[in-house]
């Protein structure tokens, strides 16, 4: 990222984050809790996985690996989808 693009960061995490809840109230009219739930963060994997193959990161492997996944699938479920399904 170029260092013009730094300041500009904390502004675009700002709307992102707060777009999330607007989407989240008006998506729950429209669809399940756990859809949109799983919706959102399905396309986050797949845009991040996306950033690491043309980034050419490494990935976790073995024991880490499996970390990695049961943490990745936690986080949704244990503390976005019960939020959502009031």
């Amino acid at each position: 990222m170029g260092s013009a693009a730094v300041p500009a960061v904390p502004a675009v995490f700002v709307v992102l984050w707060s777009s999330a809840f607007i989407a989240a109230v008006i998506g729950t009219d429209a669809a399940p809790p756990l859809l949109l739930t799983f919706s959102r963060f399905a396309l986050a994997g797949l845009l991040l996985m996306a950033v690491a193959l043309v980034s050419k990161s490494p990935w976790a492997k073995g024991r880490l690996l499996l970390h990695v996944v049961v943490t990745g699938l936690a986080g949704p479920v244990v503390g976005t989808a019960p939020r959502l399904w009031v």
